[in-house]
């Protein structure tokens, strides 16, 4: 499934990150805002935005009397 390969092409991303990248390094984007998370920030960035987006889903999901798939009751609630 493209969400599996895409989950294992992130985890060996922030795999080879450094502990030391990590802690110093700041991720620098072209935006007019002075905004320079630093790795681990960036990841909970991400993660929050997938929280949310599965949450609306969810949401979706439920007005239209669908079943949430796999295991989201488990994950989402």
């Amino acid at each position: 499934m493209w969400y599996v390969a895409l989950d294992r092409e992130l985890m060996a991303a922030v795999g080879a990150i450094s502990e030391e990248a990590i802690q110093t390094r700041r991720i620098v984007r072209d935006f007019d805002v002075d905004f320079t998370p630093s790795p681990s920030t960036q990841l909970d960035i991400y993660r929050e935005g997938l929280l949310i987006f599965y949450g609306k889903v969810s949401v979706y999901l439920r007005a239209m009397g669908k079943a949430q798939p796999g295991h989201w009751p488990q994950w989402i609630g």
